[in-house]
């Protein structure tokens, strides 16, 4: 199972163009109603800013209703952990913390039914509130952010994805030219929007494409942390 990588970039950075029609062979299928008896889910950790990666982070994951043990994240940020699935495709999330970074929170798109890697990345403060400034916003620190990736099937970026709550209220902020844009009303090159002052708690997380609903999910947000996910046809 592939899972969007969010690479959040900075705002130097240019994106490719798009050179392969999207893959789109998954909209509509019914989701695997059986898993792996194993699942593995590997990762990296790296700073938004800078890129580097960090090590000494700790990585707690969740299964459904499962807590699982924690581990660290170690030289080159890498990380990884494995459960017993029951051959039951799980809800599940991880999330990272770190001293002097803002805690983060990654959800796959889609219950999990077979290894994954993922790629985590870290905001301190500053970073989080350069991200709302650009969208011409005030970052709240009693409720939450989250950064949200429109793909394919495949995991690439769809350009003119939407992207909303339920409940609605928070402001979307899409990213145009690597930050987020006052006046952008679609994704661009990089699948990628901001979500700013959500209210800490569960949240459903909604998207479309090309007039398309995508799949949307439930998240729980939590104060003063980042949720990072992606949103698939």
């Amino acid at each position: 199972m592939k899972l969007a990588v969010l690479a959040l970039a900075a705002s130097a950075c240019s994106i490719p163009e798009k050179d392969a029609e999207p893959d789109l062979s998954c909209r509509d299928q019914v989701l695997p109603t059986e898993a792996a008896s194993k699942i593995t889910v590997s990762g990296t950790v790296r700073t938004f800013v800078g890129d580097m990666p960090l090590d000494g982070v700790m990585i707690r994951g969740r299964a459904g209703n499962v807590s699982l043990m924690p581990v660290m994240s170690h030289e080159g940020g890498n990380f990884f952990y494995s459960y017993n699935s029951n051959m039951v495709p799980r809800v599940g999330y991880l999330d990272a913390t770190v001293a002097g970074y803002l805690d983060t929170r990654l959800y796959p798109a889609v219950p999990v039914a077979s290894d994954i890697a993922v790629a985590v990345q870290m905001f301190t403060a500053a970073d989080a509130a350069a991200l709302v400034t650009a969208g011409g916003l005030t970052f709240d620190p009693t409720k939450g952010l989250a950064v949200v990736e429109v793909v394919d099937c495949n995991g690439s970026p769809l350009v003119g994805g939407t992207v909303s709550t339920s409940p609605r209220g928070p402001e979307v902020r899409y990213f145009a030219e690597g930050e987020p844009s006052t006046t952008a009303t679609t994704t661009d090159a990089s699948g990628r929007a901001l979500i700013v002052n959500i209210n800490p708690a569960a949240t459903t997380i909604t998207g479309s494409w090309e007039g398309t609903s995508v799949r949307g999910h439930d998240v729980v947000v939590i104060a003063n942390a980042i949720v990072i996910t992606s949103l698939e046809p």
